[in-house]
């Protein structure tokens, strides 16, 4: 199953959002996905950090993944 995913080479779309441990999308291709879930890691945090108006990451309140702002997209993108 995709966690993530690139459309007309031009919309990136993932479940949650970004992680500080995946600097490009061949990060992403190296994650294992055939697991369960894990309590924390790049797979955790594509799959449940958030979008916010925060500067750089900040531990997401939910206890799972991060929330990032725009200079964290832009850094990505």
């Amino acid at each position: 199953m995709a966690i993530a995913a690139i459309i007309d080479s031009v919309i990136f779309c993932v479940h949650g959002g970004l992680s500080p441990s995946i600097e490009t999308v061949e990060d992403i291709d190296d994650i294992d996905r055939i697991c369960e879930i894990p309590h924390e890691g790049p797979l955790t945090d594509l799959m449940w950090s958030d979008p916010s108006d925060c500067k750089g990451f900040v531990v997401s309140p939910r206890g799972a993944g991060y929330l990032f702002g725009h200079s964290i997209v832009n850094r990505f993108l």
